[in-house]
């Protein structure tokens, strides 16, 4: 998979969790994909340092 259908995917994630669950369930996975971009920035600078 590519980085752009990676996004969209997450996109998608975040609308279908949107028309689902509302308010809520978007911010918990916004916080979720927040952590996760985190972690794979540290994995990325811990791997090119």
């Amino acid at each position: 998979m590519n980085f752009k259908a990676i996004v969209v995917v997450l996109l998608f994630v975040v609308v279908l969790a949107g028309a689902t669950g509302g308010e809520e369930s978007v911010q918990r996975v916004g916080d979720a994909l927040g952590q996760l971009f985190h972690w794979v920035n540290v994995a990325f600078n811990a791997m090119t340092d």
